[in-house]
């Protein structure tokens, strides 16, 4: 009986210890997933010990250029939200919080912080945004300046931000074939990555 239910118990502890080891891995990747995205650690160092995968620079630099209008557009959306909770931070507003049993405004306080975590959040994925976006410009314009480059920028624009059709790249850039303007989107690409992302892209390339 003794040995059963030391049996019994070793089991129990090695179940729960692979329990607890699932949900520390599962945490793991879910904690390096949003580390990647907030910029707070190494992703292709973290991944390497973690399972061996590797950023891809080259569809980074194409994320970025493909997104560069909803960048710009998301500038103005939150502004609006910033000037929305400014408005509703004023006296006038928090005074219309509803009162408690007791008649003290219990709530207002709650919604004040609320609203300056808000205040704060939106105002620093501005400024990150208002970075990211004066980067991009800066880049395109850099990979351009070389001789040689003169229509890296140009085409890296065309192509990911306007979305323009090749055929009609090729006519605006002087060329006959979109097979030139393809050879010049991947070389411009990759020098936009490593512009952007420095070494580390490079080493992939």
């Amino acid at each position: 009986m003794a040995l059963t239910l030391g049996g019994a118990i070793i089991y129990k502890k090695k179940k729960k210890n692979r329990q607890k080891n699932g949900l520390r891995k599962r945490l793991l990747e879910l904690a390096l997933i949003v580390s990647r995205l907030i910029g707070t650690v190494n992703y292709e160092t973290s991944c390497k010990n973690g399972g061996g995968c590797k950023m891809n620079y080259i569809q980074e630099a194409e994320n970025l250029l493909l997104h560069y209008n909803d960048l710009y557009k998301s500038l103005g959306n939150i502004e609006k939200q910033i000037n929305q909770l400014v408005d509703l931070s004023r006296p006038k507003e928090l005074s219309a919080i509803t009162l408690n049993m007791t008649g003290v405004n219990v709530g207002k306080i709650d919604d004040t912080f609320n609203m300056l975590y808000k205040l704060q959040n939106l105002r620093e994925c501005r400024e990150k945004t208002i970075v990211e976006f004066d980067k991009i410009n800066e880049v395109l314009e850099d990979i351009s300046s070389e001789k040689g480059c003169d229509l890296h920028g140009k085409v890296l624009k065309m192509w990911y931000v306007d979305k323009l059709p090749k055929d009609d790249i090729a006519e605006m850039i002087g060329y006959s074939t979109k097979r030139s303007v393809y050879d010049i989107r991947d070389k411009a690409i990759r020098k936009f990555a490593v512009v952007m992302f420095g070494i580390k892209a490079l080493e992939t390339l």
